[in-house]
């Protein structure tokens, strides 16, 4: 207690009751200091706390928004995927011009890709220079696939010099429901009509059932066939090629001696061909003769005795004065 004392500390009897209240220390400093630390943790804590309230709302932010993120883009997929699939039926067609430098290899090179693409070929026309500066061209119509249409383009774009190229597409959707429809319903009616000839009824029923089943399956083949038609256009695609030659090609010069030989036919055929035209003659001439002859002898006997007669001279007084007036 000495030492406590010379220290200026003044101590008293500490107790379980005034343990906190009665306390005396002379350096204040000391305690203003403690005080103050003592009053400040309350507000560090409430900084901590409200700094964690933030980082966790922070951290809670960027998970609800992709959340969100995740949530529409599935109801996107799901409202892509409910969407009904229509499946159109289209007629497509192309046009293609390309000048080449070769009419006769570009034809057999077209011709390997068609066989390799199922297609074939539906026309082909070469036309050979008659002219001097001319160029020699050449058309051809293939049909192929439609799915290999795009595919073929490309493969023919390589082969020249793309001038012209076209595409077409005709949506006939509507035309093959229809032909459809109404072979279905030419159908029910032969059927009913095949069950009223099976029933017992008068020769003259019977009759009218059979011409008008007639007509009905007539009309049956008619729209079969030209729905067959329509679904192959829709499955097969055509494509019109048009070729022209890159170089001018002279014609072809002929050889004298073929010139020759070219021009004896022709004089022995224009022979031949005189000959038969003076016999076809004779042969009319003949054939008219009787004709001829009756307009002839009419012609001469007018101008011999009619006209004299008209004119008030025989011919015996023509004939005397012409001889009067010989010397």
């Amino acid at each position: 207690m000495g030492k406590f004392a010379k220290r200026g500390y003044t101590l008293f009897n500490l107790t379980s009751r005034d343990l906190l209240t009665n306390i005396t220390v002379k350096k204040q400093p000391i305690m203003r200091h403690a005080i103050l630390i003592v009053s400040l943790i309350p507000s560090l804590c409430f900084l901590g706390c409200a700094n964690e309230s933030k980082l966790g709302s922070s951290s809670l932010a960027p998970t609800t928004v992709t959340q969100s993120v995740i949530e529409l883009e599935g109801k996107q997929a799901n409202t892509k995927t409910d969407l009904p699939s229509v499946q159109l039926n289209l007629v497509k067609k192309a046009q293609l011009t390309l000048v080449i430098e070769n009419i006769d290899q570009t034809i057999q090179a077209i011709t390997r890709l068609i066989r390799t693409q199922q297609g074939d070929i539906l026309n082909l026309e070469k036309l050979y220079p008659t002219e001097p500066g001319s160029r020699q061209t050449a058309s051809l119509s293939i049909r192929i696939p439609q799915q290999q249409l795009d595919d073929v383009l490309t493969q023919l774009t390589k082969l020249g010099v793309v001038r012209q190229q076209s595409q077409t597409a005709e949506d006939v959707s509507s035309q093959l429901v229809d032909f459809k429809a109404r072979l279905r319903n030419l159908r029910r009616s032969e059927e009913m009509l095949l069950q009223i000839m099976g029933r017992s009824g008068s020769v003259g029923d019977v009759l009218k059932v059979s011409q008008e089943l007639s007509g009905i399956r007539e009309s049956i083949e008619q729209i079969d066939g030209q729905l067959t038609n329509l679904q192959s256009q829709v499955t097969y695609s055509t494509i019109t090629i048009a070729l022209e030659q890159q170089t001018i090609t002279t014609p072809f010069q002929k050889h004298p001696g073929g010139i020759l030989v070219e021009s004896w036919t022709t004089a022995t055929r224009s022979v031949v061909d005189f000959t038969l035209g003076l016999a076809q003659l004779t042969l009319w001439i003949l054939a008219y003769s009787p004709y001829l002859l009756i307009t002839g002898g009419g012609v001469y006997w007018i101008k011999t005795r009619y006209l004299p007669r008209l004119k008030g001279k025989s011919p015996s007084s023509v004939h005397h004065s012409q001889s009067e007036g010989k010397p």
